[in-house]
């Protein structure tokens, strides 16, 4: 015997949903075998140079400075040079920075990303 059925139409609804976690932890050590000298300054001149100062001698694991406490090919300007301020009376700046080998940025990261995702299916059929 045939079966009728006793619809004419009709939808189905599906959802489906899924969560992601995802829990980073990055650690990272950047160590310099080298040694970095560093001199800024604003209305300052080196006494042994005469000249205003803005001098950077990085050294960050690419150069060594042979000899650390001066730096070849830029005059006199060496570790523990003295300075004198250009213009008396007026705002100065200076900065002298001199690092050995070691680590030089230690970075910390903890990070946690969630992801949720839906999806909704519709299927409509008819007879």
């Amino acid at each position: 015997m045939p079966v009728t059925p006793s619809f004419t139409s009709g939808t189905i609804t599906a959802n489906t949903q899924s969560t992601t976690t995802v829990n980073e932890v990055i650690r990272q050590q950047d160590y310099s075998n080298g040694y970095t000298y560093v001199v800024t300054g604003v209305n300052v001149r080196a006494n042994d140079t005469g000249a205003p100062v803005s001098l950077s001698y990085p050294g960050n694991g690419t150069t060594a400075i042979a000899t650390p406490t001066c730096v070849a090919g830029v005059g006199n300007i060496c570790y523990g040079t003295s300075y004198s301020v250009i213009n008396p009376g007026a705002a100065f700046q200076l900065t002298e920075t001199y690092t050995g080998p070691g680590i030089f940025r230690d970075t910390a990261i903890d990070r946690t990303t969630t992801q949720t995702s839906i999806t909704t299916s519709t299927s409509v059929f008819t007879q």
